[in-house]
């Protein structure tokens, strides 16, 4: 008795778990839905994953994956996808899909292999797919120098006049009088400085206005 009463309450058990399980899916489907609606096919992929291990055996949950693989242009992964699928169902859109991409992939593996082997026998970049050649210095735009607000006056050309300190007048036994050396301005001209910059020789050339870098090679683009 006690044994029957135990097999019942497994069944039962069984039954609840795939009921709720069922239910999960469901409306996980249902968001899948939208985003597939959106166009929104990382969180596609993101939904599905979320679903229990048993569903994706299914042939929804392939078929879902393979669509938004495809158009994420993850050829290879939805190759995989299309034929899980089609080994459950007989989908004639979705075999000509997969015959499509299949050839795809097919014609771009083999451009990939052709290109490696221009790479390997290339004259000019003999097998790096990279050339160092000279080019005018991105630091200095050619011109060899930057230019840098002078420390001195901050970039402003002036500085407080060192016989007055800035005040624009100097003490006598009548009073305050007009400072000579700025005449009462309080302010002179940098003398460390060109208008407020100075010229430096560029750190990026060391002033040569050009720089070797490494550029694609171009022969087998």
């Amino acid at each position: 008795m006690k044994t029957a009463i135990s097999v019942f309450a497994l069944l039962l058990l069984c039954l609840v778990s795939s009921s709720t399980s069922a239910q999960k899916s469901s409306k996980i489907y249902s968001k899948v839905q939208k985003a597939l609606d959106k166009k929104d096919y990382y969180d596609m992929i993101d939904l599905l994953e979320r679903l229990p291990k048993e569903e994706k055996a299914t042939a929804p949950y392939n078929k879902n994956m393979a669509l938004a693989l495809d158009s994420l242009k993850r050829y290879a992964s939805a190759i995989k996808y299309y034929n899980r699928y089609l080994d459950l169902v007989k989908d004639s859109a979705a075999t000509q899909r997969l015959a499509f991409i299949v050839d795809k992939e097919e014609k771009r593996i083999l451009a990939w292999k052709a290109k490696l082997i221009r790479i390997k026998d290339c004259p000019k970049c003999n097998g790096t797919d990279t050339v160092y050649t000279e080019m005018s210095c991105m630091s200095c735009g050619g011109a060899g120098q930057i230019r840098k607000p002078c420390s001195r006056c901050q970039g402003r050309a002036i500085v407080a006049c060192s016989t007055c300190m800035g005040k624009g007048s100097l003490p006598s036994p009548n009073g305050p009088i007009p400072c000579g050396s700025c005449q009462g301005g309080g302010t002179q001209r940098c003398n460390s400085c060109e208008r407020g910059y100075n010229e430096e020789s560029c750190s990026g050339c060391n002033g040569s206005r050009r720089t070797m870098t490494h550029l694609k090679c171009d022969l087998h683009d």
